[in-house]
């Protein structure tokens, strides 16, 4: 059984450990477990990491400031190669405080593998992440295939737009 260990990193509130409950008894396949990890500023947890996903909340600009200034400068010492997906939680919030511009910048900058929206509360996207996630692992791996991550579908930022 191959086994995925996603690291989860980003401010205390954003919402990290709620979408790891919310992930309870997930399992992708047979041939795949799912290892989740809930850390803040703790390399030494950092090292067999396969995915990091960096959190933000959509109604707190400071730990989406965070992403840049604390997050992937932090993990990307530890681990450069490891692919970095953008976690945009908190997505039922109805008042956004960041702009999309704003995410679609950041996400370039730390060239991350993909935005994902999403809300522990509701549930909305929360498998689809980690299917990307792990979708990611395994095109990255294969020999067959080139490391590129164009078969991955885009997820809706807002109602009306997409990253």
């Amino acid at each position: 059984m191959n086994e995925i260990k996603i690291t989860f990193v980003g401010d205390s509130g954003t919402g990290k450990t709620s979408i790891l409950r919310a992930l309870d008894g997930y399992k992708f396949d047979e041939k795949c477990e799912l290892k989740k990890c809930d850390t803040f500023s703790k390399e030494n947890l950092y090292k067999d990491t396969d995915i990091f996903f960096i959190c933000f909340a959509e109604d707190n600009p400071i730990s989406f400031r965070n992403v840049l200034v604390k997050w992937y400068s932090e993990i990307k010492k530890v681990k450069p190669k490891t692919p970095v997906f953008l976690i945009c939680t908190k997505y039922d919030i109805k008042t956004k405080q960041i702009l999309p511009q704003e995410v679609l910048e950041v996400k370039k900058k730390i060239k991350a593998v993909q935005v994902i929206c999403c809300s522990a509360k509701t549930g909305a996207n929360i498998k689809e992440m980690c299917e990307l996630a792990i979708i990611n692992i395994f095109e990255c791996n294969s020999p067959k295939s080139p490391k590129s991550t164009t078969l991955l579908p885009k997820v809706f930022f807002r109602s009306n737009s997409t990253i």
